[in-house]
């Protein structure tokens, strides 16, 4: 999926668009291959980063599902990873996404 979505051009920064035409395609595979990371902690992170600067809120919340699924099990989430969410914590437009970054980050052992 990395080869087959342009991450870089889907990565344009947090925005509130909702991801629904046929524009949105390439978003729409992004969100279905992000869910399945749940199982798979510390994999395919360079989606998760995609995602978390997606202007779709669905893959923005997707990849939060994710990084708070790996936090259930116990994990400790990368130094890159943690980065990530800590640079969308300074641009999310969206209030119900910001709280949610907050609380994933008052779980981390080392704050991000």
């Amino acid at each position: 999926f990395t080869n087959e979505l342009p991450l870089d051009a889907l990565a344009t920064g947090p925005a509130l668009e909702l991801g629904i035409g046929p524009e949105f395609a390439p978003y729409q595979k992004l969100v279905f291959i992000v869910q399945y990371l749940r199982a798979y902690p510390h994999q395919g992170q360079e989606l998760l980063f995609c995602a978390l600067q997606s202007p779709v809120v669905n893959c923005r919340n997707m990849a939060l599902n994710v990084v708070e699924e790996w936090l259930d099990a116990g994990h400790t989430l990368s130094l890159a990873l943690q980065a990530a969410l800590r640079e969308l914590m300074t641009v999310e437009v969206d209030e119900d996404i910001l709280k949610r970054l907050q609380a994933a980050q008052n779980r981390q052992p080392s704050p991000f």
